[in-house]
């Protein structure tokens, strides 16, 4: 008699799980920020007049009107092709970290993020911070010096990705590529340990409330409650800039230098203070928190969606 074979069934990691959701978590949230993103780059490099203080909308309109539609979604390209690996990345390191510290935890489920101490979580959401820094410094440099360019692409003058890589290497090295990589990491560190833990907290106590419904019967209503996602996604982004935005603007103004003879960031700081107050300090901050509430609940709940479905398989 012939046997009959059975297909092997795909089984998934918990590890594999968290990269693929992340990465697909990642490309949406290019998406829906990247106009917010443009105008946020543009309001921290500028330092005189024309338009310097301008409100997000405000600036946004200044934008349309002298470059166009596009130029709101310049450079989204580049961040399309790398963010999937770099949210990828924090996604599989942050559900690692969850599940050393769990299995350290007496009477706690490895892997259970929602099971842990907040203290925990926000470990976690550091050392996914710190490691995810190596990807982040190149691909944030790069970005930058897109979103800053005025040539459209395709025109005289429009140096695209690929094109600054290479002429930083081959003028600067490896070491050019890399400029801003601690102030990306000291951003970084505390800003996604506030990212994880105030997701696990707003999302508890959210979940706490009596908001989610009865237990699930299917893989659709398997789903976490998507208002406390959304909502705990929202709150995430903002806890993740409020903590650490001062930095991220030192970060941006020392890697928008294109020469090797840029400044250190405590120069870059002096320099701030020293010339524009206070305040430039935190120039670009509404769109930053805009942007901030709409790409992470779209991040946190298409990565939830995903890798409930991926759990699935």
């Amino acid at each position: 008699m012939e046997e009959t074979l059975q297909p092997a069934a795909l089984t998934l990691s918990a590890s594999t799980r968290d990269f693929l959701a992340g990465g697909v978590s990642g490309l949406s949230g290019v998406v829906a920020g990247q106009p917010l993103d443009n105008v946020r780059i543009r309001q921290q490099q500028r330092q005189g007049g024309g338009g310097a203080g301008a409100a997000p909308p405000t600036r946004g309109r200044q934008i349309l009107a002298g470059e166009g539609p596009r130029a709101l979604f310049r450079g989204m390209a580049y961040p399309l092709l790398t963010s999937a690996l770099q949210n990828a990345l924090v996604f599989q390191t942050y559900g690692a970290a969850c599940r050393c510290l769990g299995a350290e935890a007496d009477g706690v489920d490895p892997g259970a993020e929602s099971a842990l101490p907040l203290g925990r979580v926000a470990a976690a959401g550091a050392a996914a911070g710190f490691l995810q820094t190596a990807v982040c410094t190149p691909v944030e440099l790069l970005k930058i010096r897109l979103q800053l360019q005025t040539a459209a692409r395709g025109s005289p003058g429009y140096v695209g990705a690929l094109d600054q890589a290479l002429r930083i290497w081959r003028g600067q090295g490896i070491s050019g590529l890399y400029l801003g990589a601690g102030m990306t990491a000291a951003r970084d560190v505390p800003s996604f340990a506030a990212y994880f833990c105030t997701f696990e907290a707003v999302r508890r106590a959210c979940e706490s409330s009596g908001s989610v419904a009865a237990p699930p019967t299917s893989t659709a209503d398997a789903l976490p409650g998507h208002g406390c996602v959304l909502a705990a996604g929202a709150a995430a982004g903002l806890a993740a800039w409020l903590a650490v935005y001062p930095l991220d603007v030192v970060k941006s103004r020392l890697q928008a230098h294109a020469d090797a003879s840029a400044p250190g960031a405590w120069r870059i700081a002096a320099d701030m203070a020293a010339r524009e107050g206070p305040r430039a300090f935190f120039r670009g901050l509404p769109a930053t928190l805009g942007r901030a509430l709409l790409v992470n609940a779209v991040i946190f709940s298409v990565y939830e969606g995903a890798h409930t479905r991926l759990a699935a398989i």
